[in-house]
């Protein structure tokens, strides 16, 4: 049947047999469909999450930046302790 919908064949082969079968274990009557959706939703979450994540970084650099240029709020005792420990897994 002709349609404007773009069509998909998944053959259940490899990784997508092994997420049927264990999401079959779960519920029997899961689909590749429905394993679709829930994987296109879980990446748009994930990159909203990354580009959230990335944003926040930037505003911390822009914030460092514009107190390094302008000489103010930096205290000499954080930068120090995070020279030293800021890598170390003991801190």
């Amino acid at each position: 049947m002709p349609t404007k919908h773009p069509r998909h064949t998944i053959t259940e082969v490899g990784p997508v047999a092994t997420a049927l079968e264990r999401a079959r274990e779960v519920r029997a009557d899961v689909k590749a469909a429905d394993l679709v959706v829930l994987g296109a939703e879980v990446l748009v979450e994930r990159e909203r999450a990354a580009a959230r994540e990335d944003e926040q970084r930037g505003a911390l650099r822009r914030g460092l930046r514009k107190r390094v240029i302008e000489g103010s709020g930096l205290d000499e005792a954080a930068l120090s302790a995070a020279r030293e420990h800021a890598w170390s897994r003991d801190a």
